[in-house]
């Protein structure tokens, strides 16, 4: 999981891109945080409360494990099961999608030793959710809509710089 000040460098960095504009979000660290809510320092509350505002405005997280309803009760942020992603990217009027991959790295310990010999190569490193979520996020982006990937570097066990890039 990364520490708060990582999430919270990310999305300040990217505030012109998410700000005002209706969003989905697929992040570890943001459902942590969103968990944690009640323990953040003033200025990490402060951003998830922007990232994922309550009542009628557009900003929705896909998570792994917060539940539906988890946040600051009725007026708390919408959260949808990870695996709806394709229902919501489809029919949600999102605008802008910022999504982390860090939970979808396949552990180079568990690859088949044909797929180890070949780890280099993304389609052996991701999960294969993983692909369908990077489909149904580049027809947004075909759409015009603006969408933000990262993934950990080859030393958190994620990929090299070129890699990343290449796809």
């Amino acid at each position: 999981m990364l520490h708060a000040d990582r999430w919270a460098a990310r999305y300040g960095f990217l505030r012109e891109l998410w700000a005002g504009r209706s969003r989905v979000l697929a992040d570890p660290a943001l459902e942590a945080a969103l968990r944690g809510a009640k323990t953040l320092p003033a200025p990490f509350a402060a951003l998830l409360a922007e990232l994922l505002p309550g009542g009628g405005n557009q900003a929705w997280l896909l998570a792994h494990e917060a539940r539906p309803g988890t946040g600051r009760g009725r007026t708390g942020p919408r959260v949808a099961e990870f695996d709806a992603f394709e229902e919501l990217l489809a029919e949600a009027p999102w605008q802008v999608a910022i999504v982390d991959l860090a939970r979808h790295f396949v552990d180079a310990a568990n690859l088949s030793r044909f797929a180890a010999r070949a780890q280099s190569r993304l389609e052996n490193r991701l999960e294969t959710r993983a692909f369908r979520l990077l489909t149904a996020l580049a027809e947004g982006a075909e759409a015009g809509r603006v969408v933000v990937v990262s993934a950990p570097g080859e030393a958190a066990g994620g990929l090299e710089l070129g890699l990343f890039q290449s796809w």
